[in-house]
């Protein structure tokens, strides 16, 4: 937590989104939700798609802040966005975030298993590992 807080003091978007993470789950870190919500938006307002996706939960789950439908879609499509530029440049991250996105379909895209495969197994395919063993399922 200690390193995270230090890179995301540093600018870093990876850095912070990750900080969050901790603050939402109180891994390393108490629960702060509102915290967690505060860093997701900066991280998706700095174009990183992961924050985007969890930004994007956080408005439409009213955690830490306020329910916002509008806002949720607002930062999921961002999302969708930012994956899929990213996995069209093949950057194993957007794939995989863009073939979660597709397997779960409650993030501006519909439920579509073929297009999740499809993401995931490129993401895999790019040297992203910890995604390998989830193409074909959860």
């Amino acid at each position: 937590a200690d390193l995270y807080q230090q890179a995301c003091d540093l600018k870093s978007v990876v850095g912070c989104n990750n900080l969050a993470v901790m603050f939402e789950k109180g891994d390393g870190r108490p629960v702060d939700h509102a915290r967690a919500a505060e860093l997701y938006e900066a991280g998706c307002q700095a174009n990183h798609a992961l924050a985007c996706r969890n930004a994007g939960r956080c408005f439409r789950d009213g955690l830490g802040i306020p329910r916002d439908e509008a806002r949720a879609a607002a930062a999921f499509a961002r999302a969708v966005e930012l994956s899929t530029r990213l996995c069209s440049s093949r950057v194993a991250e957007g794939c995989s975030n863009l073939g979660f996105m597709y397997r779960t379909g409650d993030q501006g895209l519909p439920k579509d298993e073929e297009k999740a495969v499809q993401y995931l197994q490129l993401a895999c395919d790019l040297g992203y590992q910890s995604v390998c063993a989830r193409v074909h399922g959860p």
